[in-house]
């Protein structure tokens, strides 16, 4: 018989430390499909979606979120074991953000034709160490459609500066009003991103 299908609907899903949400078939009939619909966020951290058929086509995985899918060293995956004639499970995927951190998305089969791929989002980003694959070993490679901006999470991060203010600057005009030992006043225009005036002190001056 065909192995059961699961359906989760929730405002937020929160899957963690090993948490595993899973759909197998060992005999003759297909493996169940899992249909998560989140009305907000899906978070996996450790953890996994999976349907698995031994001798049976694998079963879908949908999960469509409001905002964001993200995965933490996660994996959503369909696999089947079996003959030519079996098919690997697809996989839909569709929020407004996707995000890969040490995860996998795989569709795959051994001789039969693995499953397809599709993630339809706004935007997707994923670290080098991510895949999204959807292969066979000895029959026919499913596809992978990524319907998204696809950035590389890595490239996201903002590098410092290596331009730094001289202190000498910075200090060389509160000097020169002191070394005159007169009760001047001065003004300077600089950056916000200067030190600010010890308290007590006089204002500094680009006067000679």
């Amino acid at each position: 018989a065909q192995g059961g299908n699961i359906a989760i609907a929730a405002n937020q899903v929160q899957l963690l430390n090993g948490s595993r949400i899973s759909a197998q078939s060992s005999g003759p009939g297909n493996a169940g499909n899992i249909d998560i619909t989140v009305g907000d966020t899906f978070l996996a951290r450790n953890s996994s979606v999976t349907t698995e058929a031994t001798m049976a086509d694998g079963g879908d995985i949908s999960l469509k979120a409001g905002y964001m899918v993200r995965l933490i060293d996660s994996q959503i995956t369909t696999s089947v074991g079996g003959g030519a004639w079996t098919t690997g499970g697809n996989i839909y995927i569709d929020p407004e953000f996707v995000i890969l951190q040490r995860s996998k998305v795989i569709a795959n089969a051994f001789e039969g034709t693995g499953g397809n791929i599709q993630i339809t989002a706004g935007n997707f980003i994923a670290d080098p160490d991510s895949i999204v694959d959807a292969s066979s070993a000895l029959g026919i490679d499913g596809t992978v459609d990524i319907r998204a901006t696809i950035s590389n999470l890595s490239g996201l991060v903002t590098p410092l500066p290596k331009d730094f203010m001289s202190a000498a600057d910075l200090i060389r005009e509160p000097c020169e009003v002191r070394a005159r030992g007169g009760k001047q006043s001065s003004f300077i225009i600089r950056g916000r991103d200067g030190l600010p005036a010890e308290p007590g002190s006089f204002m500094p001056s680009p006067s000679p």
